[in-house]
């Protein structure tokens, strides 16, 4: 997947989730793939099959948002970043997701406290 093929990614995860429809990282890895090509429906059905499979996955949920916040339902993405800061409190990336999906909806405070946040977690976000 970070070679940015995708169509070639997914299709490698499909044939560990024939033969075993319940690993959680697959799933995970496979809707990462998803949102790398703009399948962001097909993403969050992974996240959702990822998240059945294990409630505590905090990447899930917060990947799950990102799709939600792609789909527009930026409610649903806030939703899904709160519960994986709950998760895991120095999440950066779910800190940064729901920062945009604050900002969209015009929480511009609480979008520039998650902005903070997510820098001080990590530097990367800094440049986004």
């Amino acid at each position: 997947v970070d070679l940015g093929d995708y169509r070639g990614a997914i299709a490698h995860f499909d044939q560990p989730l024939e033969l075993n429809p319940e690993d959680v990282v697959t799933y995970s890895k496979r809707g990462g793939a998803k949102l790398g090509l703009g399948d962001y429906r097909g993403a969050k059905v992974d996240y959702d099959r990822a998240i059945e499979l294990n409630l505590e996955e905090a990447d899930a949920y917060n990947n799950r948002g990102a799709a939600k916040y792609k789909l527009g339902d930026h409610n649903g993405a806030i939703a899904d970043c709160d519960r994986a800061i709950e998760l895991n409190p120095n999440h950066a990336g779910a800190y940064y997701n729901r920062g945009s999906a604050k900002r969209d909806l015009g929480d511009q405070d609480g979008a520039e406290a998650d902005r903070k946040r997510a820098i001080e977690l990590d530097p990367v976000f800094k440049d986004r």
